[in-house]
């Protein structure tokens, strides 16, 4: 479990245990572990504890963003390696990005942009390039990776690294059959 009702104060839903797969391997999971994630304050609060072998599906309504969520996990995993897959990044959350790297929770970021962004975000783009392993491609995945040391997240939601203002929907889990699966995209583009 990500998180225990006991560290937040909503309620999650949780259910029988399951097995499930993913890239192959099993694992067991909550058969239902789903959370309604309202503001920033309800991220905090649940993004508390990372546990190995874990998956939580969320909800927001728009209230925060992935950037937002990157940072709190970083918060609790200490220095990682970041890899972004997302159709739009815009200046906020590449600022917020750079930030993170300053003060050493980020060690290197590798990201796969959709081959439109130079035209889409031409603020961003360039400061991005600065500290960042950029690779444009067609894209329209929204995935993100933390390595961190023992502790490999994947993160995969509807959201873009935008200030997202909309209803968004996905899961973190920290698998490592579901990261590696996902990195091996990554390593694609070296």
């Amino acid at each position: 479990m990500l998180f225990s009702p006991k560290e937040t104060n909503n309620e999650l839903l949780k259910k029988e245990e399951t097995t499930s797969s993913c890239a192959g391997q099993s694992f067991k999971t909550p058969k239902v572990q789903a959370k309604e994630i309202k503001t920033r304050k309800d991220l905090r609060a649940t993004i508390k504890i990372l546990e190995k072998d874990s998956f939580l599906e969320f909800w927001t309504n728009g209230a925060w963003s992935n950037a937002d969520l990157v940072e709190f996990v970083l918060e609790q995993t200490g220095k990682a390696n970041l890899y972004i897959c997302t159709w739009s990044i815009t200046e906020v959350p590449v600022r917020k990005l750079f930030l993170l790297k300053e003060k050493g929770l980020i060690g290197s970021i590798k990201a796969l942009l959709d081959y439109r962004i130079e035209t889409t975000s031409p603020k961003a783009i360039p400061f991005f390039k600065t500290f960042a392993d950029i690779h444009l491609t067609k894209v329209h995945a929204k995935i993100t990776l933390i390595e961190a040391k023992n502790t490999f997240v994947t993160i995969n939601s509807s959201a873009n690294f935008t200030k997202n203002p909309r209803l968004e929907a996905g899961y973190i889990s920290t698998h490592k059959s579901s990261f590696d699966f996902y990195k091996k995209i990554f390593d694609e583009y070296n």
